[in-house]
């Protein structure tokens, strides 16, 4: 339509009036022949019709055939020709409580727990500092840090 009227009209007042870039008007798109790239990925097929031939391996070895190509433009053309292996299903992983396997015994469940102090619960906010060097906690108290008073890791002990 915009051509026929390119023709009596300015291009500029034509695309202005429609809001229409003139850019676009200009634009023609010219898609790469890719008919003979097609034919070398066909050529190829039989051999990557073995499943461990993904696109990986067929764009290095179009490149070494001397192919300026690249794997997504690989990936592409082998998805319009129908040339991809089938998509591996992704295995469920469920919780299975009714084996027949040992269980183990859970070791850490019969641990002492650190008494929590009053000012938080433990790691919080309201924990104090610690440093491992001086063999304890910098305030000396033990009654709310998770970490006690080493003398292995004094120094000079």
């Amino acid at each position: 339509m915009l051509v026929t009227l390119a023709q009596e009209y300015p291009i500029r007042l034509l695309c202005a009036l429609l809001d229409f870039p003139r850019s676009s008007f200009y634009y023609h798109g010219h898609g790469a022949d890719e008919s003979e790239l097609e034919k070398a990925l066909l050529h190829l097929a039989p051999e990557c019709s073995r499943l461990d031939r993904g696109y990986r391996r067929l764009t290095a070895q179009l490149r070494r055939e001397g192919w300026e190509v690249n794997g997504k433009r690989v990936r592409r053309l082998m998805r319009c020709l129908g040339l991809q292996r089938p998509q591996a299903k992704r295995k469920r992983r469920t919780t299975d409580s009714d084996h027949t396997f040992p269980r183990y015994p859970n070791l850490v469940q019969d641990l002492l727990a650190p008494e929590r102090g009053n000012r938080g619960s433990g790691l919080g906010s309201g924990h104090h500092l610690c440093a491992f060097a001086s063999g304890g906690c910098l305030s000396g108290r033990l009654d709310g840090c998770l970490h006690a008073p080493h003398s292995w890791l004094a120094p000079g002990a």
